[in-house]
């Protein structure tokens, strides 16, 4: 699941959630988790800082 989120959220960097749902029809991000969701440094290496 977390590999099809974080796909999810590299596709939506250039298109929309509507065209992500036409192709893939679902959407694996609930609009409260993006929410809550901190922005990672470029630089912290796939980890989140807690």
């Amino acid at each position: 699941m977390r590999l099809k989120q974080d796909c999810q959220r590299k596709f939506e960097e250039t298109h929309t959630r509507e065209e992500f749902m036409a192709i893939i029809g679902r959407n694996y991000l609930s609009d409260e988790a993006e929410q809550k969701k901190t922005q990672m440094p470029a630089d912290a290496g796939g980890f989140y800082l807690l």
